[in-house]
Order: structure tokens, then sequence, then C-alpha cells
């Protein structure tokens, strides 16, 4: 039986059944072998900037008997990969600002019913705050905790309605909805981040409106997170 760690199984969770997926840096193809060994989609393709990832992938297939079923391009970003190929959307294991420029750089990703599929390393408010002032909308978020690290997935879709998001949501998104014990576990994370930025930055210059500015958010997100617990508390 082929499984996912539990980032990709999220990322997977969120794809639709019957779309053409594009898995953009595919790296080792796990989950594109996954989604067709599991039969949730007809055809996936497989891209990356680098050879190397390729061939990995193209191994896996075959081990796993998919190789007819995916594609597999060198390419850029979505640069190379045709419209008609990619329905879901899927990049993970990125950096925010890199996940934010591929998605500029492609002409059709506004076009048609698609989804993204993102799975953020780094810069996670700043690609929050993109998606949202360039008119995408995030539908759904999930946390994922596995071992000593979290991750947010997010699922999202142009709806050719740019806003201006509010500086918590850059830094929570959708998760205080989602309601699990692993959105929990994120936010208090991303809680005492900002809080360790604070006193980062107060200890150079105490002046640095990024002290306050920190601060406030951190508070914000405990404050948000001890009314969850009191309402579920109530709730029992």
């Amino acid at each position: 039986m082929f499984e996912l760690d539990a980032r990709l199984s999220a990322a997977a969770s969120f794809v639709r059944r019957g779309k053409r997926v594009c898995d953009v840096g595919t790296d080792h193809g796990y989950l594109a072998v996954f989604l067709l060994k599991e039969g949730m989609v007809p055809f996936v393709t497989a891209c990356d900037v680098n050879e190397k990832p390729l061939q990995a992938a193209k191994a896996h297939a075959k081990q796993y008997d998919v190789l007819d079923r995916i594609g597999f391009i060198l390419s850029d970003g979505l640069q190379a990969v045709p419209s008609e190929n990619a329905e879901d959307i899927v990049i993970c294991g990125m950096g925010g600002e890199l996940i934010a420029s591929i998605i500029g750089a492609c002409s059709y990703i506004k076009e048609g019913d698609r989804r993204l599929i993102l799975q953020p390393m780094t810069q996670i408010p700043f690609l929050r705050r993109y998606l949202l002032t360039n008119g995408f909308v995030i539908e759904r978020e999930k946390a994922v905790c596995d071992r000593h690290h979290c991750y947010t997935v997010m699922m999202c879709r142009y709806a050719d309605s740019p806003t201006v998001p509010n500086e918590l949501f850059c830094h929570t998104g959708m998760l205080p909805f989602e309601k699990t014990a692993e959105s929990y576990q994120y936010l208090e994370r991303e809680a005492q981040r900002l809080a360790r930025i604070a006193a980062g930055v107060e200890k150079s210059n105490p002046q640095d409106e990024r002290v306050q500015h920190c601060r406030m958010l951190a508070k914000q997100i405990q404050a948000l997170l001890k009314g969850w617990k009191q309402n579920e508390q109530t709730a029992e």
C-alpha cells in the first residue's frame, strides 16, 4: 500500500476527484503516484525545474504501475504546463514568496474552475496577503502537525474580488474556523513565533515599531485561542 506523510496527505485531501492535476515541484512524485493509485484522478502532470527529481518521480511511477497516467515536464513553475492539464494545481514544500511568483507568472491560472492547493514552508502571512489582494479566496485551510513541525495547507480559487486582509487574518488564515487540535497547535506556535520576533527586535532596537506590532498580533491570537477553549468547555 502506498502512503503519504501527513503533510502531503492533507494536500491530497483537497484534490477534487476526476480533475486533471498538476503537481508543481513534484520532487519524488509521491503525491502524483498516490492520487493515481487511489483512483482519485485520471491524469497527473508532474513538473519540476530540475531533471533529477523528474527521474526519481518516473522511477516511482514505474514501480507502482502508473507511468502511463503521468506526464513529466521540465518546467519553471507552470510555464511549460498546458492549461488543460492543470485543473487542480498543487504546490507543496516551497516558500510563500516563490509560490506567489509561480502563481503570478501563469497566464491561465485565473481562468476556468481551477483550484490551487498550496503548502508553503515559509512566508505564510505574505502568501495569504498576496492571494487576497490579487483576487483569490482561501476556501479552506488544514493544519498538520508532523513530528516537530506544523504546516498549513490551503485550498484557493480565483474569484476576481481583490480584498485587503487585516493583519490578523494574514497570520491565522482560515484555521480558526477549522477548530481542530492541529489548528490550535499551529496558531499557538504562531503566537509564540511572533512573541520571539518582538523580543529579538527589542534587544537591538526597543523603539522599532515591529516590537509592538508583533506583540499585538501574538496577544490577538492568544485571545482567540482562549475564547476557543472557553467555548469548548462551555459546550461540554
